[in-house]
């Protein structure tokens, strides 16, 4: 197994204590709420100019027109303490971004204040997209760039990459080596028992707090309503870009489901 995969399954782990009542209090990113016409870029953050937010909008509606791709950038100061990799695929099925029926829509978020990024992509493009790239797309063509505060020269150079692996032009490292397979194993032990042991606590504390009348457990709903991982809902932020010629660009929009792999990083 690689860096990604393990990666990968610690982000398996997240998921499962998300949705604990450990995390219950947690307040929420506020993501966007899906606009009428969506644009590729969206800086939140406004650490692009006018010009550079052309130039790649530019970039990125002229390869959706030639491959029917759509490849969304969002800047952000701060997730508030939320994971990026879960606010990056929630963000692409809210705004359903891809095709519909082939789900190809790829996601680059960034967070400036948290000096943290996410590459999220639709189930339509993950064969090649794999964690590992990725991750390597991040760590060797983006980072680099954020270190020195350059957004743009970061989202265009991610942006070139991701051009480049769905082309099959894209260079692998050589840098990440693979992990000891017993290594990748005892991680996968010590991660299901800490789902056993996690999912024993709470079955635990159920079958201790509610009863009926003859003194036995009522059958209680553990996700309650809307509270699985995808549950619940999220506001917005409004706002936009002035700017934009119409043209014959009709907006992104319509595909979807995010798969939750990706991968992230911080600089």
């Amino acid at each position: 197994m690689r860096l990604y995969t393990i990666n990968s399954l610690w982000r398996i782990l997240l998921v499962l204590l998300l949705n604990t009542s450990i995390f219950s209090a947690q307040k929420e990113f506020q993501i966007p709420d899906k606009p009428a016409k969506i644009y590729p870029v969206n800086d939140y953050a406004g650490v692009l100019t006018q010009a550079q937010k052309n130039l790649l909008e530019k970039k990125l509606i002229a390869y959706n027109d030639s491959t029917s791709t759509e490849i969304l950038l969002c800047i952000v100061k701060t997730l508030t303490g939320d994971d990026i990799n879960y606010v990056a695929a929630r963000w692409g099925e809210r705004w359903k971004i891809g095709k519909q029926s082939k789900n190809n829509g790829i996601l680059i978020l960034i967070a400036t204040e948290d000096r943290q990024l996410s590459i999220q992509n639709g189930r339509g493009t993950e064969d090649a997209m794999t964690d590992f790239i990725s991750h390597q797309i991040i760590n060797d063509y983006m980072i680099p760039y954020l270190k020195n505060g350059d957004y743009y020269g970061a989202s265009n150079s991610g942006i070139d990459q991701i051009f480049n692996v769905l082309q099959g032009k894209f260079k692998s490292s050589s840098k990440d080596q693979p992990l000891d397979l017993v290594s990748s194993l005892v991680f996968i032990i010590v991660l299901i028992i800490l789902f056993i042991y996690i999912s024993q606590i709470l079955k635990g504390k159920r079958k201790g707090t509610y009863y009926n009348k003859n003194g036995k457990n009522k059958d209680d709903d553990f996700w309650g309503p809307g509270g699985g991982f995808f549950g619940g809902g999220f506001g917005g932020f409004g706002g936009g870009f002035s700017g934009r010629s119409g043209g014959g660009f009709g907006g992104f929009g319509g595909g979807g489901s995010f798969g939750g792999g990706g991968a992230s990083g911080r600089w």
